[in-house]
């Protein structure tokens, strides 16, 4: 027996079978595009069947303010991608108090809360084993940058003295989405439920540079930078109200390479060495 032969002999039983099972339409004109029939329990269509879902959300943006309303548009296509009409859908968001759907028109919805954001669409009819055709599209809800508020310390502070070891960073932060962090120079801040954070620096002698930025991952970063000045100990400006200082061994003067970028590099081997970055 021919390989043919041995698929027509199985196909043949399933088809009858089929056949036996096909009186259940309940349009007698049926469709030119494809098979007609029963798909499943509840389902009344006839002609070309459902073969997949597409959906897509209109206006489409890279995130979404709360109050915007916005459109979720699903097409319903057969085996050859043509668009079906008429085909039931239904719609649905998740979380669903993120987005409240339009009484008066299937697939609009107004962005309620901040985050990300699933809608979907679903057929009603069964039309693939016992299972509807489903398909969704993720948007991001946001209403602007954090707002960041630094505390301490304050900008041109002098710190340090006594045994103090580390710059303490303190502030605050809020977000409509409840998911900002807050990086301070690259380490990432621990914020607690009302949105306070501490973070210790480790210091150096003279200026250091403080960034603290707080973002949500959707729109701009908050940023607030600063510089403060850090000493082991410090000397009274003044002698006898007048402006004095007395060092009791050496100055040490540290030169970073804040005071050498004039563009140009610096010559090591020059004698004398010589920048114009003054």
């Amino acid at each position: 027996m021919t390989m043919d032969a041995t698929m027509r002999l199985r196909w043949a039983p399933l088809l009858a079978l089929l056949l036996a099972c096909g009186g259940g339409s309940t349009d007698a004109g049926g469709g030119d595009g494809g098979a007609s029939g029963d798909m499943g329990p509840g389902s009344v269509l006839d002609g070309p069947l459902p073969n997949a879902l597409e959906v897509r959300v209109e206006p489409a943006r890279a995130f979404y303010r709360t109050g915007q309303q916005v459109r979720l548009v699903a097409e319903v296509l057969d085996a050859e991608g043509n668009v079906l009409e008429g085909v039931p859908l239904a719609f649905a968001g998740d979380p669903a108090e993120a987005a409240a759907p339009d009484a008066g028109e299937a697939g609009l919805f107004t962005l309620t809360d901040e985050g990300s954001l699933r809608l979907e669409a679903c057929t009603v009819e069964l039309v693939f084993m016992g299972e509807p055709l489903c398909d969704f599209a993720r948007v991001l809800v946001d209403d602007g940058s954090p707002n960041l508020e630094v505390s301490a310390p304050r900008p041109g502070e002098e710190l340090g003295g006594g045994e103090a070891t580390a710059i303490e960073v303190r502030g605050s932060v809020a977000d409509m989405s409840g998911m900002a962090a807050v990086l301070v120079n690259g380490v990432l801040a621990e914020v607690d439920a009302m949105g306070a954070f501490r973070v210790d620096v480790p210091p150096r002698a003279g200026v250091n540079h403080l960034e603290v930025v707080a973002t949500d991952g959707v729109s701009d970063a908050a940023t607030v930078e600063m510089d403060v000045l850090w000493a082991e100990s410090y000397l009274p400006a003044t002698r006898e109200g007048a402006p004095s200082v007395t060092l009791p061994d050496a100055l040490v003067l540290q030169l970073g390479q804040g005071f050498f970028d004039d563009g140009q590099p610096l010559d090591a081997d020059a004698d004398p060495l010589v920048t114009q970055d003054l």
